[in-house]
């Protein structure tokens, strides 16, 4: 009966260590919906307030060796902690949780031009840093930028465009 019951526990926690794994699901149509509508307005603004989290995100892009999730996710971090950055975010009605669909949405679109530059020239070290990206975001959140995939393409360009 020791044994059983050991056995029970033992798979108990190895399941429970496979679920920590699985980042948490972020995203729902309405996300991606709001974040198209206001992302123009919002970044602009946050440029304006000298909080420009995007260009920074664009510059941490620079150093492919030190870019990672976490660097992205410390990017948010600071971000969040921002008087002003917080102000933006009042202003079109999200609240810190919008750096999370952010860091998703990055990291989801990052993904899906990564995984088409890898299908025209493997590599297995860069399969490798892709694949730290895709482990940080859920899978259905993954699914739903691929199916959002234009209209996000999109926002990241004309967010390009503006620096």
């Amino acid at each position: 009966m020791k044994r059983f019951t050991a056995a029970i526990l033992a798979i108990l926690l190895f399941a429970a260590g496979a679920a920590s794994q699985t980042p948490p699901r972020v995203l729902s149509p309405y996300d991606i919906e709001r974040f198209v509508k206001d992302a123009p307005g919002l970044f602009a603004d946050l440029e304006s307030s000298g909080e420009d989290v995007d260009d920074r995100v664009a510059e941490s892009q620079d150093d492919p060796a030190s870019f990672s999730p976490e660097t992205l996710k410390s990017l948010m971090s600071a971000a969040r902690a921002s008087p002003e950055g917080r102000r933006v975010l009042e202003k079109y009605g999200w609240d810190a949780r919008f750096w999370d669909v952010y860091f998703t949405i990055f990291v989801g679109v990052y993904v899906s031009m990564m995984d088409q530059a890898l299908a025209q020239i493997p590599s297995p070290e860069f399969k490798a840093h892709v694949d730290r990206f895709r482990a940080s975001i859920h899978r259905d959140d993954h699914t739903l930028v691929l199916r959002n995939l234009p209209r996000l393409l999109e926002v990241f360009e004309a967010l390009d465009e503006e620096d």
